[in-house]
């Protein structure tokens, strides 16, 4: 009888064990999924960390935390990332002016748009866009 119950125990951890990846719950997993698929579809929006707070009901320091296990990197720069990505997607699939783009990722000031694609890309999005048509014209 001890022995059964001892299986049964380990069996159970092992169970519970296998819903949890680096140290995370699967529906914990699953909630940051979740709000990655929210971030890049409100991409034009001011995302606050707040909001994303609300939406899974974790704090802010326990977000933080568990954002960045994830991922890897902070919300902050997830977001900034998820923005530059789709930017430089516009830039090469559309002939949509560097502002509506810069509109369209979530930032109200094409300077400030253009300073943090040229930090992150290392060229300016106009830059981008000419390299990448003058690459297709080869």
């Amino acid at each position: 009888m001890l022995m059964a119950e001892i299986l049964t125990r380990a069996l159970a951890q092992f169970d519970e064990e296998g819903q949890r990846e680096e140290g995370i719950s699967l529906a914990t997993k699953n909630a940051l999924n979740d709000l990655e698929v929210y971030i890049n579809e409100n991409l034009h929006e001011n995302i606050l960390v707040e909001d994303l707070c609300r939406r899974i009901g974790f704090s802010k320091t326990k977000l933080h935390h568990l954002f960045k296990g994830h991922f890897g990197h902070s919300i902050y720069d997830h977001i900034k990332i998820a923005r530059i990505r789709k930017a430089k997607s516009l830039l090469v699939t559309s002939d949509l002016a560097v502002a509506e783009i810069a509109v369209f990722v979530g930032y109200q000031s094409v300077p400030h748009f253009s300073n943090v694609f040229k930090k992150n890309v290392g060229i300016t999005p106009i830059q981008f866009r000419k390299g990448y048509r003058r690459e297709l014209s080869f």
